[in-house]
């Protein structure tokens, strides 16, 4: 009987430990197709309608952005360029904020051992930092990281036309 209560102990503790491992994080998510309301692919009045976006205020990005798209920002950061919106394929880039994290719940401030825990398919290649997202097909995540901590995520559609 003890023996049995044992092997159960230990078998319902690493059922919790991995279970903990990606565990819904707590506050706004990112992915796999969006962030709360705001949707990839959706359409630029649509995506206004949810209240999250108004237009950037922002300084001009600059070069690696294509002209034609929309540019917006979240009510929650403001002075932040956060949403891109082709006029042809929707939204098509949706950048993190301070707060935000995956659903295996890397954000900003997130260490390098963090995020190669959560996405041990994330590389850092010649073209940038980029791992498929996890329960979307059609979208990846950019993510930056400096000094070892994660410093910028965005959830990219696979061929949006908005951001070299």
């Amino acid at each position: 009987m003890k023996r049995t209560f044992a092997v159960a102990a230990v078998a319902f503790g690493a059922i919790l430990v991995g279970s903990l491992a990606h565990a819904a994080p707590a506050g706004p998510v990112l992915g796999p197709d969006g962030l709360g309301d705001l949707k990839l692919g959706m359409s630029e009045p649509d995506a206004y309608q949810t209240t999250l976006l108004h237009a950037y205020q922002g300084e001009d990005p600059g070069a690696g952005i294509n002209p034609v798209c929309s540019k917006y920002e979240f009510r929650a950061a403001p002075n932040e360029l956060n949403v891109l919106i082709s006029p042809t394929k929707g939204v098509a880039v949706i950048h993190a904020y301070p707060g935000v994290r995956t659903p295996r719940g890397i954000g900003i401030g997130s260490s390098r051992k963090e995020l190669v825990a959560a996405y041990p398919e994330w590389s850092e290649g010649p073209n940038g930092r980029w791992v498929d997202v996890p329960g979307n097909p059609n979208a990846g995540y950019a993510i930056d990281v400096r000094d070892d901590k994660v410093i910028g995520i965005g959830l990219y559609q696979n061929e949006q036309d908005c951001s070299e």
